[in-house]
């Protein structure tokens, strides 16, 4: 991988937009509104369930005394929800919508004419490369949030292929979020994914073997490797077909345990519903 340029420092942005509303962007939205930022929630259709759901998930949060009530209050304050994909007065738009369109690049393109030329536009990547979505615009940048994107501590950001401007800001807003950045290079499939399929493999085939039961196989990697969320657990938040997207995504006959399909989603500690 080539070496990560130095950037002109830049400041973050007190206004951002994330576009979507799924599980990954409601996080998102929710940790920027926690660290001060106004956030506006650019959603298609009826934004109800999409407000219920990051209630729920700040209720689950202040009865486990992760966030206060007053924090909670606080932190819905500053996010507006919106139902269509609008133009929005904002420093940084965060979406998370190009990586699932047939037509990504069209996307990005519609997102290009549609904010304002100040706003830097930061691409969730997810399985897709940069150069296939944004194409290197000069306003755009690239990004892949791991999920929980609220827990997990660390972000990719595309080091190459990308404006200086607007790497810039997203390592800014980064760093507000209080998220370590792992700077990677334009390839298909998110750096992280790896080792963490690796490790879902190991525990399904495991379980297969009927050696142990696969939510005790699932605590002993969680707590030996200190993960705030077990491999399997966080299989059964995001669905096991978006675990098949992320293979898919890594290529190379990437895949894990047929065991997979019989996990449903869901689980005693999921609060996050919706999609991934």
């Amino acid at each position: 991988m080539s070496a990560a340029r130095s950037v002109p420092t830049s400041k973050a942005p007190d206004v951002i937009a994330v576009v979507d509303g799924g599980t990954a962007a409601r996080e998102l939205a929710s940790l920027a509104a926690l660290k001060g930022m106004k956030v506006h929630l650019l959603c298609d259709g009826d934004t109800g369930p999409v407000e219920e759901s990051i209630r729920a998930s700040l209720d689950a949060k202040v009865a486990r005394w992760t966030i206060s009530a007053a924090e909670a209050k606080s932190l819905l304050a500053r996010i507006a929800f919106h139902d269509a994909v609008e133009a929005v007065d904002a420093g940084l738009v965060v979406d998370f919508r190009a990586c699932t369109e047939k037509d990504g690049a069209a996307w990005c393109a519609r997102l290009d004419s549609l904010f304002p030329s100040s706003a830097v536009i930061a691409v969730q990547l997810g399985g897709r490369s940069f150069a296939e979505l944004a194409g290197g615009g000069d306003r755009f940048a690239a990004v892949r949030f791991f999920p929980p994107v609220w827990d997990v501590k660390t972000v990719e950001v595309l080091s190459n292929g990308v404006s200086d401007a607007g790497r810039g800001t997203v390592l800014a807003f980064a760093a507000k979020l209080g998220k370590r950045v792992v700077p990677v290079s334009d390839v298909p499939g998110a750096v992280a994914l790896r080792p963490y399929l690796a490790l879902l493999d190991a525990c399904l085939e495991v379980a297969a073997s009927g050696a142990v039961s696969l939510d005790e196989a699932d605590a002993a990697v969680k707590e030996a490797l200190r993960m705030k969320v077990g491999p399997v657990e966080l299989a059964r938040i995001i669905g096991p077909d978006v675990v098949k997207r992320w293979c898919e995504s890594l290529g190379d006959g990437f895949g894990v345990h047929p065991l997979l399909d019989e996990l449903e989603r869901g689980g005693k500690d999921d609060e996050r519903g919706g999609k991934a």
